[in-house]
């Protein structure tokens, strides 16, 4: 959070000074003239009477009387959910329906030209469907495919 976002979050009243903001310092009773200066470009504050200064996350902690970890904790804490989705690795799916597919197209395709061939294409398409009922990974995959291609080729030649 900016320094500007939390001095309006906690209603201190600033006014603009050139490039900087002044107002009454929350951190003492500041009543004749502001001296509490918001830097917006650095996201940074100085009182100069209480001669205290510092980032946002100094403000924040000392407003609300907690530590400086706590005060990062609270104030980014909002920012978890967008932390999470950035750090999210989607689990690696089976590869199970895109195999199946493949697979049923060169079926279907050898079927179509080999009708003879019916038999042994299904004693292959058995195999197969033993197999697709647990997880395939990317390399299982991948050899399945390559595995029943061969067959079907080597069904092509047998007379």
């Amino acid at each position: 959070m900016k320094i500007l976002d939390l001095c309006k979050k906690y209603r201190i009243d600033l006014k603009d000074q050139g490039d900087t903001k002044v107002g009454l310092c929350p951190f003492h009773n500041d009543t004749n003239r502001p001296n509490f200066t918001v830097y917006a470009h650095t996201d940074s504050w100085f009182c100069y009477t209480c001669s205290d200064g510092g980032d946002a996350i100094k403000f924040y902690a000392k407003i609300e009387g907690i530590t400086r970890p706590e005060a990062i904790r609270k104030m980014f804490s909002g920012y978890q959910d967008i932390i999470d989705r950035i750090n999210y690795v989607p689990e690696p799916k089976p590869y199970n329906e895109l195999i199946d597919l493949q697979i049923s197209k060169q079926f279907r395709e050898f079927i179509y030209k080999y009708p003879d061939k019916l038999s042994e294409a299904m004693c292959i398409m058995q195999e197969v469907d033993e197999l697709l009922l647990t997880e395939v990974d990317q390399h299982t995959a991948v050899n399945l495919v390559t595995r029943v291609n061969r067959r079907l080729n080597e069904l092509k030649t047998v007379k």
